[in-house]
């Protein structure tokens, strides 16, 4: 799953990274939490940044509602609920990275995962609008690939650069095609590291949140601090 991730590139550079020029104006968040603003990519028909909240609202029949944060890419182009979407209403999510939380005896430590050179890159989503109000978004999840199953067994579905126009654009509605991209992650180019309890708080924010916790740090954390800096 993806509970939490960050964002906090300039304009500037993202601008640069999709090929959008906009008035953007939004502002680095470093620990995005569900039901916040995010900046996401459609195609209306022209690509444009698009602020959207990251929670989608679903109503059952059984007058039952939820609000999802994830939305699994094996089960969305057959469940009811996503399947006229998922051809017509696909976004970028865009983001610098995010974090997963590994359970080791008896708590969950906090990982950021980024790609390895830094730049931005984007999560595939879905979206919707409801009476005019601000659309709403999900991130599509999929099975952990080899470097991530050891933190978690879900991650995102990382969109590949080269993929990331044919996602959003309204014409491909195929889902065999569709599937593809879900399927063709760069999730290969990512990398992984520790850092603190700090991101637990989704009202902790700034760059604290993804620095690498050090091993005199996690060497503190476990209560051996003492003996290590005494011995």
């Amino acid at each position: 799953m993806c509970g939490r991730f960050s964002l906090w590139s300039s304009v500037k550079i993202l601008e640069e990274r999709f090929g959008i020029k906009s008035n953007l104006d939004f502002k680095p968040n470093y620990n995005i939490s569900p039901g916040n603003n995010v900046l996401s990519i459609v195609s209306e028909p022209v690509k444009k940044f698009k602020i959207m909240k990251w929670s989608f609202p679903l109503k059952f029949p059984n007058g039952e509602a939820k609000e999802l944060i994830n939305i699994r890419a094996e089960t969305i182009f057959e469940k009811p609920s996503f399947q006229n979407l998922i051809k017509t209403n696909r976004c970028l999510i865009v983001t610098d990275g995010f974090y997963e939380w590994k359970k080791s005896k008896g708590r969950a430590e906090p990982f950021y995962i980024r790609l390895k050179d830094g730049r931005p890159f984007t999560f595939a989503g879905i979206w919707k609008t409801i009476d005019n109000a601000i659309p709403s978004c999900a991130i599509i999840t999929t099975e952990a690939n080899k470097k991530l199953k050891n933190v978690h067994d879900r991650m995102p579905v990382i969109v590949r650069q080269d993929y990331e126009d044919e996602w959003i654009d309204k014409k491909n509605n195929d889902a065999k095609k569709l599937k593809q991209i879900l399927t063709q992650s760069n999730s290969d180019e990512i990398e992984s590291y520790k850092v603190s309890d700090f991101v637990n708080h989704p009202e902790n924010n700034g760059p604290e949140c993804i620095k690498l916790l050090s091993n005199n740090e996690v060497i503190k954390k476990k209560g051996l601090w003492n003996f290590t800096n005494n011995h």
